[in-house]
């Protein structure tokens, strides 16, 4: 099972982490890894992620978020895939456990898009006006 999920203001900004639901982890990570205690009571696991998208491994701590039923990726969730990948609110990331290699995989799976203005922008005294390229 892949989850797929938008990323938010808290996801890229001040908590520096992303929620993975209680029954993703459950039925798709734990169940093939015998650290339950590490992740419900302890300090986490630390578990390799791979970029799909650029070919690049990474590592992240999955942990038990105290008090919630969820799980979260921290310890260089941020640096290595809001900032590296320049994510941001709207983006749309999707995430699942190989259970063969012991590793998440992650890509982005969409942007929102950019709508593009009509108006001239004005340049000196004249504007500039796109033109389709030609030989």
């Amino acid at each position: 099972m892949a989850i797929k999920q938008e990323i938010t203001e808290s996801n890229h900004g001040y908590i520096n982490n992303i929620f993975l639901t209680e029954s993703f982890v459950r039925s798709d990570i734990l169940r093939y890894l015998p650290v339950f205690e590490v992740l419900e009571e302890g300090p986490g696991l630390t578990v390799d992620v791979y970029d799909d998208d650029t070919s690049t491994m990474h590592i992240v701590v999955l942990m038990k978020w105290p008090d919630y039923p969820s799980y979260i990726l921290l310890n260089g969730w941020h640096k290595d895939f809001v900032v590296r990948r320049a994510l941001k609110a709207g983006d749309v990331v999707g995430i699942y456990w190989d259970p063969y290699g012991s590793k998440l995989h992650f890509c982005v799976l969409s942007r929102p898009t950019i709508k593009a203005s009509s108006v001239s922008v004005p340049m000196g005294s004249a504007s500039f006006t796109p033109r389709p390229a030609g030989p």
